[in-house]
């Protein structure tokens, strides 16, 4: 917003990690903030679901890497392929089509040192659908809270953000 020299922005960021009231199960937080400079007005959007296709395996042939994308829903949901878990090179992204994904699975497998590789879903939003849908929710909800205005003011963004118990409803 400073580079841009513009008031108003809005921002995103997605969280994934073990859902905090559904034991075991993997959870996705979506945030988005709208921020108005000009007013000093900060209203958050925020959706979290269990609904998420988050995983990864390492395969050792192109028949399991073949399986793992199939059950997490390639080619519609994108899928990353690297040399290891937490290694930083050879990361291959955008592996739109089968045949891509196989060229890329053989590459990895041919090299003399490698014996397997790792294969997770493409967690970034354009590469997800399930992710969209958990965006726009949360988008919903800042729009919502956007909407929603103190009685007094009228300005936006008149929400709980936080409460404390016992005292009276006032």
């Amino acid at each position: 917003m400073k580079i841009e020299n513009v008031d108003l922005g809005i921002s995103s960021e997605g969280s994934f990690s073990p859902h905090p009231s559904i034991p075991f199960v993997q959870g996705n937080l979506e945030l988005l903030l709208f921020i108005d400079k000009k007013n000093g007005f900060e209203i958050l959007g925020h959706h979290r679901t269990p609904e998420t296709n988050i995983d990864g395996q390492y395969v050792t042939t192109v028949e399991e890497a073949l399986d793992f994308a199939k059950k997490i829903g390639f080619p519609e949901h994108g899928v990353i392929v690297r040399k290891s878990k937490n290694g930083h090179f050879g990361i291959y992204k955008d592996i739109a089509t089968e045949k891509d994904l196989i060229k890329t699975v053989k590459k990895l497998l041919n090299n003399f040192f490698t014996n397997r590789i790792f294969i997770e879903s493409d967690m970034r939003a354009h590469r997800n659908p399930t992710r969209m849908k958990a965006i726009k929710k949360a988008t919903e909800d800042l729009i919502k809270n956007i909407k929603s205005l103190c009685p007094r003011c009228k300005a936006p963004g008149f929400i709980v953000v936080d409460f404390k118990k016992g005292l009276r409803c006032s």
